[in-house]
């Protein structure tokens, strides 16, 4: 069967067909990164921080009446941070400054279960406070607001999503050290 199409025509064809092919691997690509992107604008989770104090008592209220065992930062997004202010009150024994780290970091997903990250996705989340250095006498007490923010790195939320993350916790460790002279 001969075609239709005079000789001339022949190679338009060819580059229609290319057009096409062009258009749905563009298309597939395009719906691929929408489908990512929907699913991790909203990427949220709850998050727990179990505090552990050396040297000091926490305590919710100024009053210094309710103890803090794990801040509840609620569920938060990638790209967002959350605060909670407690106060801070020294059981030293002598002058002491204070510091503060996070450790143990574990992911959970749908079911709970538990998923150890890779040491680095500790680096997308950050904990940080208002509390200035100052010294601390022996039972002297402070408020301070800590901070838990969360970054929107690539890696990070390609992590969350790839491991089905439905939230974290991770403990907040406050510490009373002597102070340097």
């Amino acid at each position: 069967m001969q075609s239709v199409l005079p000789e001339s025509l022949r190679p338009s064809k060819r580059t229609l067909v290319l057009i096409l092919a062009v258009a749905s691997i563009t298309l597939l690509i395009s719906t691929g990164i929408s489908i990512l992107l929907t699913r991790t604008g909203n990427l949220s989770f709850p998050s727990l921080g179990n505090v552990k104090a050396y040297g000091v008592l926490a305590y919710w209220d100024a009053n210094l009446q309710n103890q803090v065992d794990v801040l509840d930062w609620g569920t938060i997004s990638v790209g967002s941070s959350a605060n909670e202010t407690i106060y801070l009150q020294s059981i030293s024994t002598i002058d002491a400054t204070l510091t503060l780290t996070k450790a143990n970091l574990t992911f959970y997903d749908a079911e709970a279960v538990a998923i150890q990250p890779p040491t680095n996705m500790s680096d997308y989340m950050t904990l940080s406070w208002n509390y200035d250095g100052s010294v601390l006498a022996a039972g002297d007490d402070i408020q301070t607001t800590l901070t838990l923010s969360i970054e929107d790195d690539l890696t990070f939320i390609l992590y969350l999503v790839e491991n089905a993350v439905d939230g974290f916790n991770f403990d907040v460790i406050i510490h009373a050290t002597e102070p340097m002279s």
